[in-house]
């Protein structure tokens, strides 16, 4: 955990409310457990900005969106669980979850599509 901390770019709280996810310039993002009031994860990008990050409503994944990547990290294991890019030259621009069915996201592009 010694990468120089980014600017802050999204903050989002889980679904319980216990956890702060905090998505950074450097590509950084940690997640705050507010009970304990500690730093218990941290995942890294290949130096992206951490565009829209998010926890899912059961606080079981960690995502955070690149302009070339939306990621989901298991928050307890600390690991990565699946990986989704865009085809062709496109950006990925902002996400969205289902609150009733975690597993379902729509994901927006630059060129206007999801």
């Amino acid at each position: 955990w010694n990468r120089p901390a980014g600017a802050a770019t999204s903050l989002a709280f889980g679904g319980k409310s216990r956890y702060l996810c905090i998505g950074d310039t450097s590509g950084a993002v940690c997640l705050w457990d507010l009970k304990k009031k500690l730093r218990v994860r941290q995942f890294f990008h290949d130096k992206q900005v951490s565009r829209q990050v998010s926890l899912d409503p059961t606080d079981t994944y960690v995502l955070s969106l690149t302009s070339r990547a939306l990621r989901s990290y298991k928050l307890r294991e600390g690991i990565p669980a699946a990986t989704w890019t865009p085809q062709g030259d496109f950006s990925f621009t902002h996400y969205s979850t289902s609150t009733l069915e975690p597993n379902l996201a729509a994901i927006g592009t630059d060129d206007g599509s999801l």
